[in-house]
């Protein structure tokens, strides 16, 4: 019988305002394009159209790029600063907002000391020229925003990064030279203070450096805390992580049923890996009821964002007959898509599948070379296949001495059936 894959582990670094990096980079780089006019930047434009310096401040269009995450649900922010300072030049009802003249949702006290709604600030500076970046009343320049303050970060980042792959990613971030280090804990402080401000992103990434160690000393229990604040900002990305955190207990305790409802978030918000993780839990009846149906549905809309892993495990359903018609043909076309993608456990059910003539014309020459593509992956099923082939001299010249070494290395991972045939020899 074939093989199916297993949850995975959190995503990468998340970035915004710059093109994408190989998937097989640290981090994915965001482009967004320009929102629609909303009331409050319509509001934003009337109040400088109305102010006394009207002759100098030109609305600007809304930029190009903008740095929120799209599809995500408004974003309720910490306050920051303390009470509201009633100027004469603010409206008769002192306890408005003067942009828009409404009771201020989280009030923020700029350096100058004049109080604004946070939604107001941060809608003067996406609808704004950066040279506009100043206090509607005073004209006192703006401090930092939270896109600001994350972008920069980002472009710091990316450049560090750089310079670290051609080290070998692994070992090099625990290793930084102290310039290195000192532009990595500058990332830190400015994304630190943009996750202050509400930025998810930032707060994903911060959570993303810190379960891994990235420049900072690794600490799980904050990797958690920071993708709890981005996933109830609605981040799917985070959502999927801290599911993840909470099935392996690493930083909080274990709890499957939590792990559920995080991916389940995740996956209403179309994250695929959560689709996939959710579909496993379905099909195992792990943290929710067993559901065979529930998990091809979920790994049906992850297969078809390209998932590889769903594309296995949508196979082996297909192949098993699990909450669907049993189908050899069509679990073997699911194995190719995921094998076509490197996918080593979507290989080695390939390999059985030709092994065997299920689906496929019988062919060990097609199995073999499954197997091996698998092997060299570390798949331990393969590599107990694959010798087994050995052995006996089937697709492959007979060598014993192959057959052994391919035994031992899948005996290394705990394969049961590696450990017999090795027993054999």
């Amino acid at each position: 019988m074939a093989d199916y894959a297993p949850p995975t582990t959190p995503g990468n670094v998340r970035m915004e305002g710059a093109s994408d990096t190989a998937s097989t980079q640290t981090s994915h780089l965001i482009v967004v394009g320009p929102r629609r006019e909303s009331m409050a930047r319509s509001m934003v434009r009337s109040f400088l159209r109305g102010s006394a310096n009207s002759s100098v401040v030109q609305p600007a269009p809304a930029p190009c790029c903008e740095t929120e995450v799209p599809k995500l649900p408004p974003k309720e922010l910490t306050p920051r600063g303390g009470e509201e300072e009633k100027e004469p030049g603010y409206p008769a009802d002192t306890d408005l907002c003067a942009i828009c003249l409404e009771p201020p949702k989280c009030p923020m006290e700029l350096p100058c000391g004049h109080s604004f709604c946070v939604g107001c600030v941060d809608t003067l500076r996406e609808t704004c020229r950066a040279s506009m970046h100043s206090c509607p009343l005073c004209r006192a320049p703006l401090p930092p925003g939270r896109a600001e303050l994350f972008n920069e970060a980002a472009q710091i980042y990316v450049e560090v990064e750089r310079q670290i792959a051609p080290q070998g990613t692994v070992g090099s971030w625990n290793a930084l030279t102290p310039e290195l280090q000192a532009q990595m804990s500058k990332v830190v402080d400015m994304w630190e203070k943009a996750a202050d401000k509400g930025h998810s992103n930032a707060q994903y990434n911060l959570g993303i450096l810190y379960m891994t160690g990235r420049g900072v000393e690794q600490d799980v229990v904050k990797s958690v805390m920071f993708y709890a604040q981005a996933a109830e900002k609605g981040n799917p990305d985070a959502q999927y992580n801290l599911g993840t955190m909470y099935m392996n207990g690493r930083g909080t305790e274990q709890s499957d049923v939590k792990a559920a409802e995080l991916y389940a978030k995740a996956a209403a918000n179309g994250n695929s890996r959560a689709q996939c993780n959710l579909g496993f839990m379905y099909m195992n009846g792990q943290g929710v009821p067993q559901d065979n149906h529930r998990a091809v549905e979920l790994y049906q809309l992850a297969a078809a964002q390209n998932n590889s892993r769903a594309q296995c495990n949508l196979g082996f359903m297909y192949e098993t007959g699990r909450g669907v018609l049993q189908s050899d043909a069509k679990a073997v076309q699911l194995y190719q898509k995921a094998s076509d993608q490197g996918n080593s456990r979507a290989q080695c059910n390939l390999g059985f599948m030709y092994e065997h003539g299920r689906g496929v014309p019988k062919s060990n020459e097609r199995a073999v070379e499954l197997y091996k593509l698998a092997a060299e992956q570390g798949n331990s099923r393969a590599q107990c296949n694959l010798g087994f082939k050995y052995e006996n001299g089937q697709g492959v010249t007979q060598s014993d001495d192959m057959a052994v070494e391919l035994y031992q290395k899948a005996t290394a991972q705990n394969h049961s059936q590696a450990q017999n045939n090795l027993g054999f020899m």
